[in-house]
């Protein structure tokens, strides 16, 4: 009975002592999985501004019948949720004008991924006066896609190849060669180091997809790479601007490229000789992307540009060798041609992707249409919506309901006192199969145990007896101690 309680008063404080343990912060629990899957939005056409022409009408119908089945892939396969924006535009000047405009379109989102997608020609539609008519699509970086809802593709889109005091088609490419020899150590770094104002200016290096480069002191820059098999080449490429001398070499012992940890080996020059930046990108490019080859340069063009504008001297070359995925975008472009005092309708269609919240039962699909700001100046008349679908759509963002789903009629701008306007930026709303979803909780009760288990459970069990042999060996200690005292 005493050997009971003195295990159940060693557990007790042992428990007490760890109780701390069990309440672990959010930060060091995994993270449960997102619920949010993120879909695409919708974006109009993009007027140029200042041509004269007045958009006196826009309306938006949405046609959502079905939801994307991100269950099943054939079912995904089936879904045909679109949405069809018309134009009216009317010229009241006496001239005939003509308009460029663009019609931005997005990428399938990664929910849909699974599938194979049609081509981008068979997803979207533009006519004018009902008549069908053949647009460009044509691609370009756009570095600001992530901070803006609405990227002016209209702008970016060049038809001359771009050639300006960073870059150009003819712009020196120069290739070194080198042989490595004489590294014994494994593990060892190759580096060197180079001024990073003045010499680089207006250049930058590669080096391979592997390698480093940072700031070291007094305005060098150190570039590095894990060393390579001895008695094999490897190459270095400068874009712009040649160096003045050939890299002085030096060997380390690991990653860390300190000064005062070279180690022996040997960096021997092979060979020199250069291109233009046109031919090297040229090397590159894939036909069967559906990228042109005038876009291909000019993404190119803009990114290693960019790199040297901002005197970034290293480029891991990642938007060239990823296809510029990253911050690409495309759309269409097409003209327009509209005689003194006449009007034609532009009819946009194409597939709209809404964002699927699945931590409801059952999900709820969200749907984002852009409004192009630079068209709200043109703008004379309304912009009519209609959502046509048999779903519940979930707060009613100032629609009301319909025979065939719901309907909102706005302005492009909305007065909001004497002296100021706010543009309106797009159309949302949410749909879902049921009036009333139910928010389904994250279960982490499994996890928790298991941790309970692993990090506090085990170790008391493991203490108890730990702490049991002590009292143990302490107690026989002591016994025999007084064994031999009494003898």
């Amino acid at each position: 009975m005493k050997k009971n309680k003195c295990k159940s008063l060693i557990a007790a404080l042992i428990l007490f002592t760890l109780m701390p343990m069990t309440v672990l912060p959010s930060s060091a629990m995994t993270p449960l999985p997102p619920t949010l899957l993120d879909g695409a939005a919708y974006s109009g056409a993009q007027m140029p501004s200042g041509s004269g022409v007045v958009i006196e009408n826009q309306s938006v119908t949405f046609d959502i019948g079905d939801f994307p089945d991100i269950d099943d892939t054939d079912g995904a396969k089936k879904y045909s949720g679109s949405v069809t924006t018309e134009y009216t535009l009317f010229n009241p000047t006496d001239k005939e004008i003509t308009l460029k405009i663009a019609y931005p379109v997005a990428d399938m989102p990664t929910y849909l991924y699974s599938i194979d997608a049609k081509s981008d020609a068979s997803l979207h539609s533009i006519t004018v006066n009902g008549e069908k008519i053949d647009a460009e699509l044509r691609h370009c970086l756009d570095y600001s896609i992530y901070d803006s809802d609405n990227s002016n593709f209209s702008s970016i889109i060049s038809d001359e190849y771009i050639s300006n005091e960073f870059c150009s088609p003819e712009m020196t490419v120069t290739k070194y060669t080198f042989k490595q020899s004489g590294i014994k150590q494994s593990g060892a770094y190759v580096g060197f180091d180079v001024k990073k104002y003045g010499e680089l200016t207006g250049s930058c290096i590669y080096l391979g997809e592997y390698a480093n480069a940072w700031d070291v002191k007094d305005g060098y820059v150190r570039f590095n790479f894990r060393a390579i098999e001895n008695g094999s080449t490897f190459d270095m490429y400068v874009f712009g601007k040649d160096l003045g001398s050939l890299p002085k070499w030096k060997i380390y012992k690991n990653f860390g490229v300190e000064d005062g940890e070279e180690i022996e080996g040997k960096i021997e020059f092979v060979s020199k000789e250069t291109t233009t930046f046109l031919e090297y990108v040229s090397g590159y490019y894939d036909e069967s992307l559906g990228i042109n080859e005038l876009d291909w340069y000019n993404m190119a063009a803009t990114d290693i540009g960019t790199t040297i504008k901002n005197e970034q001297v290293y480029t891991s070359l990642s938007g060239l060798k990823d296809e510029f995925k990253s911050y690409r975008v495309k759309g269409y472009i097409y003209n327009i041609t509209i005689e003194p005092g006449a009007r034609v309708t532009n009819t946009l269609t194409g597939p709209i992707y809404p964002h699927i919240e699945t931590r409801y039962d059952p999900y709820t699909y969200s749907y984002e249409y852009l409004l192009f700001h630079g068209n709200a100046d043109m703008f004379t008349g309304q912009i009519n919506v209609k959502v046509d679908t048999p779903y519940y759509l979930l707060g009613d963002n100032g629609f009301a309901k319909t025979d065939n789903g719901y309907s909102l009629t706005l302005n492009a701008k909305e007065k909001i006192d004497e002296n100021s306007n706010a543009i309106q930026g797009g159309i949302n709303f949410t749909l879902c199969k049921s009036e009333n979803p139910e928010e389904v909780e994250n279960n982490n009760s499994t996890g928790l145990l298991l941790l309970l288990i692993f990090f506090v459970l085990l170790p008391i069990g493991l203490l108890i007896e730990a702490v049991e042999s002590v009292v143990k060996a302490i107690k026989n200690g002591f016994n025999n101690l007084r064994s031999k005292i009494t003898k």
